[in-house]
């Protein structure tokens, strides 16, 4: 399924990310990863674009006791993460090498709640979301995913899948490069840990666009495996849950948002 076929700010807590078209994407991306105050960061994990599924293929590194990174042919766009700091994304387009400042996830982390008894006027899977009242979803099956489709009045739509490969944590590449500015944040459920990203932006053409990649993969103690265990790292992350919208007006991202911010947690 993955990215192939579901198809598709940062204030990143630091700066805006504006990309120009003009500069090619260089063969090496390298630079130094820091904190707020300026203490290098050791063991961040640094990716590119995946371009596969199951297994994904990515290219990526971890930043040494220096904080410096050496990545080649990453693609478009990098992305850096650490459990407890804010997530980070920007075009490998911008002049190497970069300096890259992560900041305290807590002032954007999401907490998401456990869902309460009512579970009817909801959809999805582990992850659950409140339907529209009085707008029926597109639903769609297959023997590995679940598919729900919703069309706004003024061109947007969203899209959501839940399956084991449902797709990217991180949204498509062209998402991050055709947007005038987006953010990230991490996802998290309070006494269990993070489970996914949420990331949301403005494209050039004004219109809208977010995208929200979970993957529920508890572990032996009941808590989450995401940046926990040895054998789990964002590069190879897939997403269990995923929820989108694309090219929505100010008006219908009001609305995605309604459906999108009522995600809970439901049987564990």
């Amino acid at each position: 399924m993955y990215m192939g076929r579901i198809g598709s700010v940062i204030l990143l807590g630091l700066a805006l990310a504006a990309f120009c078209w003009g500069q090619a994407t260089p063969q090496v991306a390298q630079g130094r990863v820091v904190s707020e105050k300026g203490v290098p960061l050791q063991g961040v994990e640094v990716y590119g674009t995946k371009d596969t599924c199951c297994p994904a293929a990515v290219k990526s590194t971890t930043t040494k006791a220096d904080g410096s990174f050496s990545l080649r042919n990453a693609g478009a766009v990098l992305h850096f993460r650490q459990n407890g700091l804010e997530p980070f994304s920007v075009a490998a387009r911008e002049k190497m090498p970069i300096k890259v400042v992560l900041k305290d996830q807590g002032p954007t982390l999401w907490a998401i709640p456990i869902c309460g008894p009512e579970r009817q006027s909801r959809f999805g899977w582990t992850f659950q979301f409140q339907r529209p009242a009085g707008k029926p979803l597109a639903e769609g099956h297959d023997v590995d995913y679940t598919r729900f489709a919703l069309k706004g009045k003024d061109g947007g739509w969203l899209d959501a899948w839940f399956g084991e490969t449902a797709g990217s944590v991180d949204p498509e590449e062209k998402l991050y490069l055709e947007s005038k500015s987006f953010s990230e944040r991490f996802v998290n459920v309070p006494s269990f840990g993070i489970v996914g990203i949420d990331t949301r932006g403005v494209s050039t053409n004004g219109r809208h666009w977010r995208w929200v990649g979970l993957n529920y993969a508890p572990g032996t103690d009941g808590k989450t495996l995401l940046g926990r265990h040895p054998s789990w790292h964002w590069p190879l992350l897939m997403a269990t849950h995923m929820i989108r919208y694309e090219n929505a007006t100010e008006s219908e991202a009001s609305e995605f948002d309604k459906i999108v911010d009522s995600v809970c947690l439901g049987d564990k």
